[in-house]
C-alpha cells in the first residue's frame, strides 16, 4: 500500500510539470490535428462520392428506384458524421 502511494504522488508530480511545459505546444497539435481532419474530410468525400454513384448505379440498374432514398440518406449520414463529431466533442468540451 505504501508503494503504491509513493507512486501515486510521484506521478501526479510528474504529470503536473508535463502539462505545465507543454502546455504551450498544443497550439501547434490542434493546428496538426486539424489539418490532419481536413485531409481525411476531403479524401472521404471523394472515397463516399464514388461508392454512393455506385450504389447509385447499382440499384438503378436492377430497376430498384425505391431504394435510391436509403442510399443517398446513408452516404449523407456516414459525410456529416465527419463533421457531427468534431462538433460534439467541442461542444461536451465546453460544458466541463
Amino acid at each position: 500500500m505504501k508503494k503504491i502511494l509513493v507512486l501515486m504522488i510521484i506521478m501526479s508530480i510528474l504529470f503536473s510539470f508535463y502539462t505545465v511545459s507543454f502546455a504551450g505546444n498544443l497550439d501547434k497539435l490542434d493546428s496538426a490535428g486539424n489539418r490532419i481532419l481536413s485531409i481525411f474530410r476531403r479524401i472521404a468525400y471523394w472515397v463516399i462520392l464514388i461508392k454512393a454513384i455506385q450504389d447509385i448505379m447499382k440499384a438503378a440498374m436492377s430497376g430498384d428506384t425505391h431504394s435510391l432514398g436509403g442510399i443517398i440518406t446513408k452516404y449523407l449520414l456516414m459525410y456529416g458524421a465527419l463533421f457531427m463529431i468534431p462538433w460534439l466533442l467541442r461542444l461536451v468540451e465546453g460544458v466541463f
